[in-house]
């Protein structure tokens, strides 16, 4: 039995934007079949982002033996056939290539020669990537399973010569990758979403900035 968490970590206030994303994508669910056979939603928040993940997480596989872990931040905004253009790609880890939501704006996808990863217009498709966020992430849960806990750690570590703290979504990319699954990112559904900050930070505001810049 396919089983479909929605997991819904919120470290902040939630916007009235997400929620009406989520109410819609939720009622596509309940009307479209997109061959899941049971949804199980579930939401976690504190200050500390790693344990809210870990958590739900947990939750999601030890107590509703999901199948599939839809991860969605409450700072996005995303179309209502989010859930089922993820699943209907079949891959182990697919998910939006998010931009940062304040300047300066980019992509957070990071390919195996640690080049950011940018969706344009004439992005399409899928793309396997070294690194991605989970703002927006499908993953199947034996991608959590071949890898040991814990599986989100916030760590203090060396890059460039400097010291700087990788996030959480960071740490599980590596422990992921060392047990043989890549993410990929959706770079038309990519294009339809948004990463709230002050503004809804979106990968057509790079395209306009290159213009202006030209």
């Amino acid at each position: 039995m396919n089983v479909l968490a929605v997991c819904l970590p919120q470290t902040e206030t939630v916007r009235a934007e997400y929620t009406l994303s989520l109410a819609a994508m939720m009622a596509r669910l309940g009307n479209q079949s997109c061959g899941i056979d049971h949804i199980a939603t579930i939401a976690g928040s504190g200050s500390i982002l790693p344990s809210v993940r870990q958590g739900i997480a947990e939750r999601a596989i030890d107590e509703h033996r999901a199948t599939h872990l839809l991860w969605i931040d409450a700072d996005h905004t995303f179309p209502p056939d989010t859930a089922h253009r993820l699943i209907s790609h079949k891959r182990p880890w697919v998910g939006i290539n998010a931009t940062t939501r304040q300047h300066p704006i980019r992509h957070t996808a990071i390919n195996d020669k640690q080049e950011v990863v940018n969706t344009g217009a004439q992005s399409k498709g899928i793309e396997r990537v070294w690194r991605m966020g989970f703002g927006i992430a499908l993953i199947e849960a034996r991608v959590f399973q071949s890898i040991e806990k814990p599986w989100f750690l916030l760590e203090y570590v060396e890059a460039d010569g400097a010291h700087v703290f990788r996030g959480e979504d960071v740490y599980f990319c590596e422990k992921a990758r060392a047990a043989g699954f890549a993410p990929m990112v959706d770079h038309d559904l990519t294009k339809e979403t948004a990463h709230i900050g002050k503004v809804g930070w979106h990968s057509g505001m790079l395209e306009e900035a290159t213009q202006t810049n030209a």
